[in-house]
């Protein structure tokens, strides 16, 4: 995850993200992730292509930074503080 490690509430927040792929043998290739903020949903069926997105979302709140990769459900946290 290349992202900022501090942000502001209401500030727009961009994030690179790549090796989302996983190597396995049978493990599903990605194609999409859903971002939320301090649980609640910002950003929804980003495209992913070739195990990398980047995209750009608005902080609404506070809170930890998840991102859901379908179809595998793999979970990644950005490391950002939130004021």
């Amino acid at each position: 995850v290349h992202a900022a490690t501090t942000a502001s509430v209401g500030q727009r927040y961009p994030i690179v993200i790549s090796g989302l792929d996983l190597t396995s043998l049978g493990a599903p290739r990605n194609t999409s992730l859903d971002v939320s903020v301090g649980g609640q949903r910002v950003a929804t069926a980003i495209p992913v292509d070739g195990g990398a997105a980047s995209l750009t979302v608005k902080l609404p709140l506070k809170g930890e930074v998840l991102i859901r990769v379908q179809p595998s459900g793999t979970v990644v946290r950005v490391p950002v503080e939130i004021s």
